[in-house]
């Protein structure tokens, strides 16, 4: 037994039940037949309750050298320690319980939830495509691709000087120990309004009043966004979602020649000044 046990069991145990004794002794020899009934010395009484503390703790000593001389000796093959140990909970005798308020046993400490980090964004990436992306990183560490849109429209059609203007907004609810919810992301571009939800635990996209299933395929790809007769789903695809380093948008679109010929890089903005940037992003993916 610790230091700290030892203790824990003279506060808990040894104490009041050396009281307890001490409070039965005193009854009894006032009660008892013939007893002289006189009230004793303080120094008295303190000697006794000393004495009746040390009955007490000599017995909790024979108790433990009777339960270390009962318990098996471990053979070799078990002689590593326990990675980890059981909480415990310690308690006196019940009888000195029924006098003096025990502590309860608290619940055992629960391992903290390992944490999630789920990153998401969107933002243009060729003269036609705006990327939807969301990548969450696992408690191995390992990122993770959980979804990618591409929205495809007229070139430049997010560059359209419309008085609505345009705006990126996002949400997103947690659900459980694993970080996975529901996120919900709604895209303005001038008239344009487009609406994704999706769904991490039964991995299903609400778009385009469409519920699309991404239980194996990861990107989902929408043509004809600025179109009169509205957006369409025109296919989805799958890449490799695990990567060594959070990825950015264009590392994941590498991934997939599909992906990349859905870009539309050779098409031409209406505004020339732009077109160079655009350049510079196409060559992000395609290496030229």
């Amino acid at each position: 037994m610790t230091a700290g046990t030892w203790f824990e069991v003279g506060i808990g145990f040894v104490l009041p039940t050396a009281a307890l004794i001490w409070v039965l002794l005193k009854l009894w020899r006032w009660f008892s037949p013939g007893a002289i009934r006189r009230p004793e010395g303080f120094l008295t009484g303190i000697a006794e309750f000393l004495l009746v503390c040390v009955f007490v703790i000599l017995v909790v000593l024979a108790w433990e050298l009777f339960k270390t001389w009962r318990q098996p000796r471990p053979s070799a093959e078990l002689h590593a320690p326990l990675s980890t140990e059981l909480p415990r909970c310690r308690s006196g005798v019940f009888l000195a319980a029924l006098f003096l308020a025990s502590s309860p046993c608290g619940p055992a400490e629960m391992a903290e939830p390992r944490r999630v980090d789920m990153s998401s964004g969107t933002g243009v990436v060729s003269p036609a495509v705006v990327a939807t992306w969301i990548v969450r990183e696992a408690p191995d560490g390992v990122p993770r691709l959980e979804l990618l849109v591409l929205w495809r429209g007229t070139p430049g059609w997010f560059m359209k000087s419309e008085s609505e203007g345009s705006s990126v907004s996002g949400s997103s609810q947690a659900g459980g120990e694993d970080g996975r919810g529901v996120i919900v992301e709604r895209l303005v571009y001038g008239s344009v309004r487009l609406d994704l939800e999706f769904d991490q635990r039964q991995r299903s996209v609400r778009l385009l009043d469409h519920d699309v299933s991404v239980e194996f395929d990861n990107v989902i790809l929408v043509d004809n966004v600025d179109e009169a007769d509205g957006p369409t789903i025109a296919a989805t695809r799958r890449v490799e979602p695990e990567f060594p380093e959070s990825p950015g948008v264009h590392a994941i679109i590498r991934r997939s020649p599909d992906l990349v010929e859905f870009l539309r890089c050779d098409a031409r903005v209406p505004d020339s000044n732009a077109q160079p940037m655009f350049d510079a992003m196409c060559a992000r993916v395609t290496g030229s």
